[in-house]
């Protein structure tokens, strides 16, 4: 039964979460959002500025968001009460990469997609509901058309997330706070954070040699 529960819940986690997800989506096109407003983006915020926003601030915020799920799913992998933490760690490990790829890769091709090729509410729709019917087509489109975001999000765990772990600052933290097991390695965590490093890189490398 505990099973059962927790595939549910994961059910209903990749769901509602996926909702924010796709709105920090939307800041990835802004310029496409001013225009269904019949508005100019330029006209508020310089060239420069818009760039940053599209690219990095979208990952650095999507990131962030999703540092919220090894949380709630390490809750839930404890409710299928495991004999031994090296099979705890297993399930966690899974179910965090299930997440990373659904909402990264999956959601933000369709949202990203969807979109970008709407000038105004009713074409949103439009797209929403075409895009349900040719799924396939849809993300074909979306992958080829998002490489430079997701060579954006690559970057980001390179050159911030890995030179932070280094830095440890969680161990820091741990220790000034007296919580248990301060030196413990979050294999579950980090591994599945590198397979879908790994999974962008190889889906990408033919579009875009640079990500090797």
């Amino acid at each position: 039964p505990y099973n059962l529960l927790v595939t549910i819940a994961m059910f209903f986690l990749l769901i509602f979460w996926s909702i924010p997800v796709a709105a920090i989506q939307g800041l990835a096109n802004l310029e496409t959002i001013f225009r269904a407003f019949n508005a100019n983006v330029y006209d508020y915020f310089d060239e420069t500025t818009v760039s940053w926003m599209q690219g990095s601030l979208t990952v650095l915020i999507l990131d962030l968001w999703l540092m919220l799920i090894p949380v709630i799913v390490t809750l839930l992998t404890k409710i299928q009460r495991k004999a031994y933490r090296g099979r705890l760690e297993q399930l966690v490990l899974t179910k965090y990469y299930d997440c990373l790829v659904f909402m990264v890769l999956l959601v933000t091709v369709i949202t990203g997609t969807t979109v970008s090729n709407a000038d105004n509410f009713s074409d949103y729709a439009q797209n929403i509901v075409s895009s349900m019917g040719t799924i396939v087509n849809s993300l074909a489109d979306g992958l080829s058309n998002m490489s430079i975001y997701f060579l954006l999000y690559v970057l980001l765990n390179t050159f911030i997330w890995l030179p932070l772990e280094l830095y440890r600052p969680a161990y820091y933290f741990a220790v000034k706070f007296g919580l248990p097991e301060p030196n413990r390695f979050n294999y579950a965590i980090w591994f599945a954070k590198t397979m879908l490093i790994l999974t962008i890189v190889l889906t990408y490398a033919v579009m875009n040699p640079i990500m090797w």
